[in-house]
């Protein structure tokens, strides 16, 4: 749960599926119960999957899907990290430049059946890549540069602000 997280111990993480699971995972579960009540309903989480033994194949540690407010069947990937992201030389190997943009490239190659639509396969609309500590001003621009669609990017400062957004019981500060 993240009532009582603070931001040193989101970027104390040394576990990248503890972070997924415990901070990732939560958040955007409380995202879709926040913004997502309108005519249509609830967002439907569609599934959620921190499984390294899919990563390789998809490039995505948690993918979810959700009606928007159009009724159109949105897919996110989202790809976790608990190191900081810069476009140096000292980037670790699972951080390195090439490792992620091969990620964010399966991401959006990879085709799956949505369980929210009874369609042919699909792809994800939307990526996040998400990191318990930083992405350096540029790294971003280097991956939107690459012409991927609709990339975002969360870093600890990010997530501080929609933990205290989304629960506001836990008032970091």
């Amino acid at each position: 749960m993240l009532i009582g997280i603070t931001k040193s111990k989101i970027e104390g993480y040394t576990d990248e599926n503890l972070f997924t699971e415990e901070v990732v995972i939560p958040l955007f579960e409380r995202l879709a119960n926040f913004a997502g009540y309108d005519k249509n309903g609830p967002v439907k989480i569609e599934f959620w999957g921190k499984d390294k033994r899919l990563e390789a194949k998809n490039g995505i540690d948690v993918m979810f899907g959700y009606k928007d407010h159009f009724d159109a069947t949105k897919h996110i990937g989202i790809q976790c990290k608990i190191e900081n992201i810069s476009l140096g030389s000292n980037a670790s190997l699972t951080n390195s430049i090439e490792t992620i943009k091969n990620q964010i490239d399966k991401a959006y190659k990879y085709a799956f059946t949505s369980t929210l639509t009874s369609k042919e396969p699909t792809r994800i609309n939307g990526f996040y890549l998400i990191t318990s500590k930083s992405i350096s001003p540029e790294a971003r621009e280097f991956y939107r540069e690459l012409g991927f669609v609709n990339i975002e990017f969360l870093d600890s400062d990010n997530l501080i602000y929609l933990i205290n957004r989304l629960f506001p019981e836990n008032q970091i500060k």
